[in-house]
């Protein structure tokens, strides 16, 4: 809300010198080139994002929405997308909000590398089977999927290469969790 603000007093104030000078073919003119386009990629995004609010868990909620916003930000096409209200699952929240957190930070910084691609998102409810989906393109060139869970393993430089093996750890001990990662077609 804050960041919002922020912008729409910058908005206002760029349209005041339009207005005090009365030059309304200048204010035109940077509606159409500026205001517009924003306001169009604003609301396709947050259309992109809709769906986030039939996720009821709020602390899960909070950390699709803040890395989304992240990548849209950062010029990711960035999507979410769920079949049905998701109001519970079967796992701690500290587990749950780290594991999506490592696996939404990866993402978005190899698409960050690459500069290019999407990221969609979502959950999936089917009976009593909740799936959470995290698919970005990547690079043609990946690692083999076992080094890179490995500790210290990391395709962006030294000290780094702790979050998949981190999130094996956490996951590995939950008989109801299972984790399972493909890279097809980049």
């Amino acid at each position: 809300m804050r960041k919002f603000r922020h912008d729409y007093q910058n908005i206002l104030i760029s349209l005041e010198f339009f207005i005090l000078e009365e030059d309304i073919q200048g204010l035109s003119k940077y509606y159409e080139n500026v205001l517009q386009p924003t306001s169009k990629f604003i609301h396709e995004n947050n259309f992109k994002l809709q769906n986030l609010g039939q996720i009821k868990i709020k602390e899960l909620k909070s950390i699709f929405a803040s890395k989304l916003m992240l990548a849209q930000e950062l010029g990711i096409n960035a999507k979410f997308e769920t079949n049905a209200d998701i109001l519970k699952i079967p796992i701690d929240s500290y587990t749950l909000i780290t594991t999506v957190g490592i696996l939404l930070d990866n993402a978005i910084e190899e698409l960050e590398y690459i500069g290019y691609g999407d990221l969609l998102t979502g959950i999936i409810k089917d009976d009593n089977i909740i799936s959470i989906i995290i698919q970005n393109s990547c690079r043609s060139e990946v690692p083999q999927l076992h080094l890179l869970k490995q500790p210290g393993f990391s395709t962006k430089g030294t000290d780094r290469g702790l979050g998949l093996s981190n999130l094996h750890e956490m996951l590995s001990p939950l008989n109801h969790v299972t984790t399972e990662t493909v890279i097809k077609d980049n």
